[in-house]
């Protein structure tokens, strides 16, 4: 009876430690707070429907006002992309428990887009987190080791097997924000900042473009530009200003295995009335 009393002590110690060690997670969860600078800050990241891995003007504003305790909360918030620039501003202030971080989301199945420049691509939120401890990525120190990344890379990778294509946006009603004007539309979508010199031209050439180019010859124009790269026709305009009308649709539209075989069948000649053409307007 002693040799079961002690068992049933100890096994009664136990459950009460753990009962209070998850208590006081949650009470710690409940108890962090953001301020209303953070609240704001997160609200104004979160009209941003995608990750932009150049960064923006609105997770700079986050940066400056939220702490890294802040920024560990708000990898739990219920807007996937929120969870990801919080990773993001941890990467950037070094925050040393960054693989911790990475564990809670081992499951994070959430879908994100991610968009660099002219390019980019759907993946999870754990394939995002994970990208960064990537045993070649310079310059990270507490990175995994090949047997390590590869064995989390197989669990993400199977994640990514079940995204769904993307559905196609409502194409007329971009291209309405544009003719009418919206700035802030604008800005939002095209990294432009109305105090650049060049603002002006870059509104009034993708007005132009979008004038001009039906949505069937903006996807064979948009294929031709992927293969042969836009600088060769456009060696004065960056890159992201002459074709981005052009491009982000079919990103949009089609996916990638697809839009690979769609290249494939160009016949790279129907394209040179598309080039003179877009060059002379670009000229005016």
């Amino acid at each position: 009876m002693k040799i079961k009393s002690i068992f049933a002590l100890i096994f009664l110690l136990l459950i009460c430690t753990f009962c209070g060690k998850d208590s006081q997670n949650k009470k710690l969860k409940k108890q962090h707070s953001l301020t209303i600078e953070v609240q704001n800050a997160v609200d104004s990241l979160s009209l941003i429907d995608e990750i932009r891995l150049r960064g923006t003007k609105r997770f700079d504003d986050l940066l400056k006002v939220a702490s890294n305790q802040d920024l560990v909360f708000l990898t739990k918030n219920k807007n996937p992309n929120i969870r990801c620039y919080a990773f993001n501003g941890l990467i950037i202030n070094k925050y040393p428990e960054l693989k911790n971080v990475f564990f809670e989301h081992l499951k994070d199945t959430s879908v994100i887009q991610t968009r660099y420049e002219c390019t980019g691509e759907r993946t999870t939120v754990m394939n995002f987190m994970l990208n960064y401890f990537h045993p070649k990525n310079i310059g990270v120190k507490n990175k995994f080791s090949e047997v390590e990344y590869n064995k989390y890379n197989k669990i993400a990778e199977s994640y990514k097997k079940n995204i769904k294509p993307e559905k196609i946006e409502n194409y007329e009603e971009e291209i309405k924000k544009l003719q009418n004007n919206d700035l802030e539309y604008f800005q939002d979508y095209y990294w432009a900042d109305s105090k650049d010199e060049d603002f002006e031209v870059k509104r009034k050439l993708i007005k132009k473009n979008i004038e001009f180019v039906k949505y069937e010859e903006m996807v064979l124009a948009t294929a031709y530009f992927e293969v042969n790269g836009c600088n060769s026709h456009f060696p004065n305009i960056e890159r992201r200003n002459d074709t981005i009308i052009l491009k982000y649709q079919m990103r949009r539209k089609y996916p990638c295995d697809e839009k690979h075989r769609i290249i494939e069948k160009i016949n790279f000649v129907i394209f040179d009335p598309y080039v003179t053409k877009i060059k002379a307007v670009i000229a005016e």
